[in-house]
């Protein structure tokens, strides 16, 4: 099996986390195959994914004691930027969010972002806006 991954060792990458949403939390850990563009699955019977992924998944975390950890269904998804909800639908393992973003570092056009196999809190539904930081599942 491939060697795992820190967040420390993938250039350009940086995502905070609250302190109460994972215990410790000092760094997200990769394997091979949860990075954008991988052609390998991580889980199961591991093997070739049909097409290269097209997200990110962050599922496992280092704490401050050295031990690798899972994120589980209370862990709080902070938005990333400003935007308002323009979308739900169901998945496989949840439901995935849609946030459109107004123009980031000057770019003229709205980005897309999508939160997959995520349980929405309540007050989440299409149509309304989001504060970068503010919890949506």
């Amino acid at each position: 099996m491939k060697k795992m991954m820190t967040s420390q060792e993938i250039a350009g990458f940086e995502l905070s986390v609250h302190p109460n949403a994972a215990p410790g939390f000092q760094e997200w850990v990769f394997c091979p195959g949860m990075l954008f563009q991988s052609t390998g699955k991580w889980w199961g019977k591991r093997g070739e994914r049909n097409r290269p992924h097209e997200g990110l998944d962050l599922l496992l975390y280092r704490n401050d004691e050295g031990s690798i950890r899972h994120i589980d269904a209370s862990f709080l998804v902070p938005m990333l930027a400003d935007g308002r909800i323009v979308g739900m639908m169901d998945d496989f393992l949840g439901q995935s969010i849609i946030v459109e973003h107004p123009s980031l570092k000057g770019n003229p056009e709205n980005i897309l972002t999508m939160y997959g196999h995520t349980h929405p809190l309540k007050h989440v539904q299409p149509g309304i806006t989001m504060r970068k930081g503010n919890y949506s599942a």
